[in-house]
């Protein structure tokens, strides 16, 4: 009988799978996860997934704005932070430093927001400050959203809109002229990737869905979470915060609303950085 796997293979292996994008996977490949998981039969595989089914600490919540910001991160855990140095420069109290810089804040708590592109970086310093800005605007976001679907209602399979005020006004359709094509609009929806350039697999959250503890959020059914595991995040319409701690704590990156992807999360010092996100609409 085969020697079985050691905890390390086997974590190496299931990362391999995910990874691959199935292109390279084979069915000796799976079997020798599933091994490593301990599922040996059919039996064994329909245990696992009905109680992964089963169980749902898992999936996502609504966005829990009641509770961002509320406890103060303890002394202990903000002595053990340190930002990792980007390869872009940053902004602070208006002063452009060199990414080498970004060590003289370790033990702060800090909001990074991406400027031009990606190619610099606005970063907030006291969080008595930007802690209950970030949280007004996350809340006004909601409210926003939720006026806007209240502007149509449906009765009986029909919709009605909102009237305009005023008459109508018919208005001759402009003339039609040729360029370079225009590029949809971002969407609502936010997906992470696993590897630069949008590669590898993802987790995508809603609008008004976030994950508060990505170590509970699995790659798969059988092995692995989604916890420090982003390098590159799709472009999105809707209001996105990500965080270095479980339970929206430690220092955060506003990723959206973008209208171009980060491609290299790396880039900014944040590269397998992420532990809970918030997808605010």
């Amino acid at each position: 009988m085969k020697d079985p796997l050691s905890q390390a293979s086997a974590e190496k292996l299931n990362e391999a799978i995910v990874r691959s994008n199935f292109d390279n996977l084979t069915p000796e490949i799976l079997l020798e996860a599933f091994k490593a998981e301990g599922i040996g039969s059919l039996e064994d595989l329909a245990k696992r997934m009905t109680e992964a089914l089963k169980d749902p600490k898992g999936g996502p919540e609504r966005v829990p704005y009641s509770e961002l910001f509320t406890q103060p991160e303890p002394k202990s855990i903000r002595d053990t932070i340190t930002h990792p140095v980007p390869t872009v420069p940053f902004v602070v109290d208006g002063v452009m430093h060199d990414p080498e810089d970004i060590v003289r804040y370790n033990g702060e708590e800090l909001g990074f927001i991406p400027q031009k592109g990606g190619t610099e970086l606005l970063v907030m310093r006291d969080k008595n400050l930007w802690a209950p800005f970030v949280r007004t605007l996350l809340l006004t976001r909601s409210v926003v959203n939720g006026m806007s679907a209240l502007e149509q209602y449906q009765f009986g399979g029909y919709s009605w809109v909102s009237p305009q005020d005023g008459p109508t006004v018919v208005v001759s359709p402009p003339p039609v002229t040729f360029g370079p094509p225009v590029p949809p609009p971002a969407p609502p929806w936010l997906s992470l990737w696993t590897d630069i350039n949008l590669s590898g697999s993802a987790l995508t959250l809603d609008p008004g869905e976030s994950y508060r503890d990505l170590t509970n959020v699995g790659w798969w059914i059988f092995a692995g979470n989604w916890n420090d595991k982003f390098s590159s995040v799709h472009r999105t319409s809707s209001l996105c915060m990500a965080f270095e701690h479980i339970h929206f704590a430690g220092s955060f990156l506003w990723i959206g609303p973008s209208e171009s992807h980060q491609m290299n999360l790396h880039d900014l010092g944040w590269g397998d950085r992420i532990s809970s996100v918030i997808n605010s609409g």
